[in-house]
């Protein structure tokens, strides 16, 4: 999907040894959450416009779908045979208003048809699938990292050591994340999105309260109780500082 359609959009800016490990840790973290992950783009090298330096863009798209119960249909029972009980009732007053004023039962035959209908349509309402869209990009700079050893840093500079003689150079990199949940269409897309605010896609579905996805009750499973949502956003942060080099 084209990324200006996603109601919310995340950016990260920080520095790290090698892209990949990142590239993975973030894969691996929306696997564990459920998602299905489809690795669009690896973060491959290619030759920079300055010698020494290389730039990079990779992606990874995660898809989870779940459904979204139907309404009640208790309460749809309750407003067919309500409905039904109304019409029957202003029949036999029409019947029996012959000679006097026959409003009031015709206005009631048309409220016990609209309730009627009203439950009937919610008792065949079917489940719909819904769908939380997760599309990461990672785009940067990298280069030789004589130059960072050569810094001084503010720091934990023996952890910098390590990450960057084990790879060998230095990555400037932007992390940007749209996503947004919406009713599921095909295998990846989305025919329109459930809200436009952001604490609906970044709250993960799993611990997510049916208030927080402005959804009914009934949307969710019923084990999965309400609770303070785990963000996205705060999750992929906790991922992101382990990979962050120091500022020189």
């Amino acid at each position: 999907m084209d990324p200006a359609l996603f109601p919310t959009k995340l950016k990260r800016d920080l520095r790290v040894a090698s892209p990949q490990p990142l590239y993975r840790a973030l894969q691996d973290f929306l696997e564990e959450q459920g998602f299905h992950v489809d690795p669009k783009q690896p973060p491959a090298m290619e030759a920079g416009a300055l010698p020494g330096t290389a730039t990079f863009l990779g992606r990874l798209l995660g898809v989870q779908d779940f459904t979204q119960g139907t309404p009640n249909r208790g309460r749809g029972a309750a407003m067919l045979l309500s409905g039904i009980g109304i019409a029957a009732a202003m029949v036999v007053l029409l019947i029996l208003s012959v000679t006097s004023d026959a409003l009031f039962p015709s206005l009631g035959l048309v409220v016990g048809g609209i309730l009627a209908a009203t439950g009937t349509g919610q008792l065949r309402a079917k489940p719909q699938r819904l769908r939380r869209l997760v599309d990461v990009y990672l785009e940067g700079e990298s280069y030789h990292s004589g130059a960072a050893r050569a810094t001084q840093s503010t720091g934990d500079p023996i952890g910098m050591d390590l990450r960057v003689e084990r790879s060998g150079i230095v990555s400037d990199v932007r992390v940007t994340v749209y996503a947004g949940v919406g009713y599921a269409e095909g295998t990846e897309a989305v025919n329109g999105w459930l809200s436009e605010k952001p604490e609906v896609a970044l709250s993960m579905i799993t611990s997510s309260s049916p208030e927080a996805l402005s959804l009914p009750a009934e949307a969710l499973p019923a084990h999965e109780t309400p609770q303070l949502p785990a963000r996205l956003d705060n999750q992929l942060d906790f991922i992101i500082q382990r990979f962050q080099l120091p500022e020189p």
